[in-house]
C-alpha cells in the first residue's frame, strides 16, 4: 500500500468520526395554555430530535397574566419530562428565568457509532 492511499483512508476515517460527533442543540418553545393537538405535535418533534441524538432545550414562556401562575409552567414541564422519560434524561434542573422556565433534555443511549454498527451488522444478516 502506498503512502497516498494510507493518508486518504486516514482522512476519510477522521471525517467520518467528526460527522458522528456533530450534534446540534434543538430548541422548542411552549406556552402554558397549549392545546392538546399542538402539544402532541411539538412532543413528536422533540422525540424525533432525541432519536436523532440531538439534545433539546425546552423553554416555556409565560405571557401577561400567566406570569402570576408559574405552577402552570412547572406542570407542563413535568408533563413533558414524563412523556419523554423513556428516551431522554433531564440535564441540570428546571430553571425559572424571569418570565420563562427552561430545561434541557439529553438523549439516552450509546454513542452513534455503536448504534450505526449495530444497524450495519443487522443489515448483513
Amino acid at each position: 500500500m502506498d503512502y497516498g492511499k494510507y493518508l486518504y483512508r486516514q482522512n476519510k476515517k477522521h471525517r467520518k468520526e467528526r460527522q458522528r460527533q456533530r450534534h446540534t442543540l434543538k430548541e422548542m418553545k411552549f406556552y402554558p395554555k397549549i392545546e392538546a393537538h399542538d402539544y402532541e405535535t411539538k412532543l413528536r418533534h422533540i422525540k424525533r430530535f432525541l432519536n436523532e441524538h440531538n439534545p433539546v432545550r425546552i423553554q416555556i414562556w409565560m405571557r401577561g397574566r400567566e406570569k402570576v401562575h408559574p405552577e402552570l409552567a412547572e406542570k407542563l414541564a413535568k408533563r413533558i419530562l414524563k412523556d419523554t422519560q423513556e428516551i431522554s434524561k433531564l440535564q441540570g434542573e428546571l430553571k425559572p428565568i424571569n418570565h420563562r422556565v427552561q430545561f434541557q433534555l439529553m438523549p439516552i443511549g450509546g454513542n452513534i457509532a455503536q448504534i450505526e454498527n449495530e444497524g450495519s451488522s443487522q443489515k448483513e444478516i
